[in-house]
C-alpha cells in the first residue's frame, strides 16, 4: 500500500505516533532506485539487532518495518493472501484487466501487477478523503526523524552509498508530498511520473485517474472489512510475535 495507508494502519495497530516507528512502516517502499537491495526488509530481524547494538535510538525504525509486510505487516494481505484467496490487491483482475491493458498497453501479466497498484491507490484515496488528518501525521513523521542518522545506519548495514540513499529519500519525498492523494487527477499524474522513471513506461495520467476512480467504485463494498482485518490481524501478531525481537520493543 501507499504511504498514508501505512501511516494510518501502523498507528491503528500499535496505538503509537512515534515518528521513527511510523517512518519504519514506509521504509520498505524505498525502491525507486537501486540504493537498497531487493527485498531488503526481509532482513529486518538482523537490522533490528544491528540497531540495538549500534544505533539504539533508531530501534523503532526496525519495528515499524515489520508492520509493512515482512514478517507481520499489512501488505501480506494485499500481496499474498486474503480470506484464503489471492492477496486483496489481486482479487479484482476480472473486473479491471481489460481496461488496464488498454490504458497501459500491456499484456495480462503486467495488467495483473498494475491492477494491484490500482487497488492500493484506491485504498489510499479512501483513507485520505475519510481521514484527512493522515496528511498532517505523515508530515510530522518526516519532520520528527533524523534523516542523516537513518541514512548512516542504512548505509552501514546494507552497504549502500550515502548519496544513493539520499537520492532515494528525495524521490520518495517527491512522490509522497508533491501530489494530492485525495484527488484522482493528481494521483494519475503521480503514477505516470513514477512509472516513467521506474519502469520506463508511459500512460495518460487522465486515463490512470479514471482507472483509480473505477477501482474505488469496485472495491467499495469490501474495502472497509479489508482495512479492519488488516488492523485486527496485525494487532494480534504485533502483540504476540514482536517480542521475539527483544526487550527494547
Amino acid at each position: 500500500m501507499y504511504a498514508r495507508s501505512h501511516i494510518y494502519l501502523t498507528e491503528k495497530i500499535t496505538g503509537s505516533t512515534n515518528p521513527l516507528l511510523l517512518f519504519g512502516s514506509l521504509l520498505p517502499d524505498f525502491h525507486q532506485t537501486s540504493a537498497l537491495p531487493k527485498r531488503f526488509d526481509n532482513r529486518v530481524v538482523e537490522f533490528f539487532n544491528f540497531l540495538n547494538k549500534e544505533y539504539s535510538a533508531l530501534v523503532p525504525l526496525a519495528v515499524g518495518m515489520t508492520l509493512h509486510e515482512f514478517p507481520i505487516g499489512v501488505d501480506r494481505f494485499t500481496h499474498q493472501s486474503y480470506k484464503k484467496g489471492n492477496g486483496y490487491g489481486f482479487q479484482f483482475d476480472g473486473q479491471l484487466s481489460e481496461e488496464t491493458k488498454k490504458v497501459f498497453d500491456c499484456d495480462d501479466q503486467m495488467a495483473k501487477l498494475m491492477n494491484h497498484f490500482l487497488v492500493e491507490n484506491a485504498i489510499e484515496y479512501k483513507l485520505v478523503t475519510e481521514h484527512p488528518e493522515i496528511n498532517e501525521r505523515l508530515k510530522q513523521c518526516f519532520d520528527g526523524i533524523d534523516r542523516e542518522k537513518i541514512v548512516e545506519a542504512l548505509s552501514k548495514f546494507y552497504g549502500s552509498s550515502i548519496s544513493a540513499l539520499n537520492e532515494e529519500f528525495d524521490l520518495y519525498f517527491h512522490t509522497t508530498f508533491d501530489y494530492d492523494y485525495g484527488n484522482y487527477e493528481s494521483m494519475g499524474k503521480s503514477w505516470a511520473d513514477t512509472m516513467k522513471r521506474v519502469l520506463g513506461k508511459t500512460a495518460d495520467p487522465k486515463e490512470i485517474a479514471r482507472l483509480i476512480k473505477l477501482t474505488s467504485e469496485i472495491i467499495e463494498p469490501s474495502v472497509d472489512e479489508f482495512i479492519q482485518t488488516c488492523v485486527e490481524e496485525c494487532k494480534k501478531d504485533f502483540g504476540s510475535e514482536i517480542k521475539e525481537l527483544g526487550e527494547e520493543v
